[in-house]
């Protein structure tokens, strides 16, 4: 199956599910899924546009602005979606959503209606249900990644082209606490990978 055309495309990760490679993919028209990102199925989630984080086969969807206050994820590869809360505030966007590879950690970076902002959301069942965990400082936080050992860590940077940063900030307990770090230039961070 073909993507299309007419969807403007909102994101796009891999992750793993049944130990096999996933690609999924947002638009406003729903969410897609790829076992080689080559041909792709629609899924049964229609009209629901976002953010999306992927780890063995739970993929959560985030939508954008808090004034949906809304997601939804899915525990079997994308084949059933449940929705659910994010907990933002209607003049909260989220800018970026990232997954630890066995699925139980998802979190994301959130500016408020003026950018500034020390929230983040997480979710630490797969994207079922999110709540807030606090970052280090007041910024424009833009991105968020997961890697490292099986410990893992998580890393997040500040920075936009309006209100440039060079602030960031790691986490090595799943995102309950953050590390403030100073990175070596300001800039407008797009995605930490």
């Amino acid at each position: 199956t073909s993507l299309g055309t007419t969807a403007p495309w909102q994101d796009i990760k891999v992750g793993t599910y049944n130990s096999n490679d996933i690609w999924v993919t947002s638009h406003t028209d729903g969410v897609s899924v790829s076992a080689d990102g080559n041909g792709w199925t629609h899924t049964t989630r229609t009209a629901k546009g976002g953010l999306v984080a992927i780890g063995n086969g739970k993929i959560a969807l985030v939508n954008t602005t808090g004034s949906n206050n809304a997601g939804s994820f899915s525990n079997d590869g994308g084949a059933v979606w449940t929705d659910t809360t994010i907990g933002l505030a209607s003049t909260d966007t989220v800018t970026d959503v990232a997954g630890q590879p066995n699925g139980d950690i998802m979190m994301g970076t959130v500016q408020t209606s003026s950018g500034l902002s020390a929230s983040a959301i997480r979710s630490t069942d797969g994207g079922n249900s999110w709540g807030a965990t606090t970052l280090p400082a007041v910024d424009n936080w833009s991105c968020i990644a997961y890697g490292g050992s099986s410990a893992g860590v998580w890393v997040a940077l500040a920075g936009t082209v309006a209100a440039p940063s060079s602030a960031g900030a790691y986490s090595t307990d799943g995102g309950s606490s953050w590390t403030a770090i100073t990175l070596p230039a300001s800039s407008a961070w797009e995605k930490v990978i």
